[in-house]
């Protein structure tokens, strides 16, 4: 009975992984790499205007970055070990920044809202459900590292 729910499960995460990353294709055929970005800025403002103080560079740059950490967690559905050992790296130099382990939900929020408005008519609730776990999965895994090796 367990094997037969973690075959499930691995399916269903497939399935997730996939829906992920045809997705986030979509959004980067149809949009410049600049426009998504600033579409996550922006979102994470509206979501967080708290944390924009942590953000010292200037927006542009801040975008594109945030354009490369959605990279990452689509990386994360294809490649676990890799998004694995890259998030580490990139949560202990946040770290540094003043990142805190309660910010790391509002950042979610901010990237599935934008992910949302940039698909439009194609965020459709399977898509959502898929979204919504890879963005769990990740951010339980960065959780994680924030409370292992921040201490």
């Amino acid at each position: 009975c367990t094997q037969m729910m973690e075959k499930r499960m691995k399916a269903k995460e497939a399935g997730y992984s996939e829906m992920v990353r045809d997705s986030w294709e979509l959004i980067k055929s149809r949009e410049e790499t600049a426009k998504i970005g600033d579409t996550i800025y922006c979102e994470l403002r509206s979501e967080a205007p708290h944390l924009m103080q942590l953000f010292q560079r200037p927006r542009k740059s801040q975008a594109f970055q945030f354009m490369q950490a959605v990279e990452l967690i689509v990386t994360f559905t294809e490649d676990p070990g890799a998004f694995m050992e890259a998030l580490k790296t990139l949560t202990l130099r946040h770290i540094k920044y003043g990142v805190k382990t309660e910010h790391i939900q509002p950042f979610g929020r901010a990237i599935l809202s934008a992910v949302e408005k940039l698909l439009q008519r194609d965020w459709t609730k399977g898509v959502e459900e898929a979204w919504r776990d890879v963005w769990a999965r990740a951010e339980k895994a960065t959780s994680h590292i924030f409370n292992v090796d921040s201490n």
